[in-house]
């Protein structure tokens, strides 16, 4: 038992590992990555978070006072979201202005977007470092 911990730990240091679709930091990541994607859609409405699908994170690893070997997040957090986006009503300079209500478009088209979200809270630094778009996957 004692190898098969030590051996999910080294898979997990620097790799990526699952998190909850519903975590409320998932939720924030996503949805400052919607308006980075926009450019990715070969539309020109708006399209709205409408799911998120799947979550990885990646965190880096280090060693603190005591030389403990664990989950210190030394450089900052990737996050790997594979969400569902529905278009709207709004067009996509419209979709800019802060507090502006979108209106789901009837019938709505719908793409599935890959992103990586690389955040530093400690710093403030938050950005988009990968994109793709396409056909939702069922």
């Amino acid at each position: 038992m004692h190898v098969e911990a030590l051996c999910t730990m080294a898979q997990l240091a620097g790799g990526w590992s699952k998190k909850p679709v519903d975590d409320e930091q998932v939720k924030t990541m996503a949805l400052f990555a919607v308006p980075h994607v926009q450019g990715e859609i070969n539309h020109s409405n708006f399209f709205k978070l409408s799911s998120i699908d799947d979550v990885e994170a990646q965190v880096g690893t280090g060693s603190d006072s005591d030389g403990y070997r664990g989950w210190l997040v030394v450089s900052g957090m990737n996050y790997r979201i594979t969400m569902t986006l529905e278009q709207t009503t709004s067009d996509k300079a419209a979709a800019t202005q802060e507090g502006c209500e979108h209106q789901t478009a009837s019938p709505a088209g719908k793409v599935q977007c890959t992103v990586v979200v690389y955040d530093q809270p400690w710093t403030g630094k938050r950005e988009v470092t990968s994109k793709s778009c396409g056909e939702v996957q069922y």
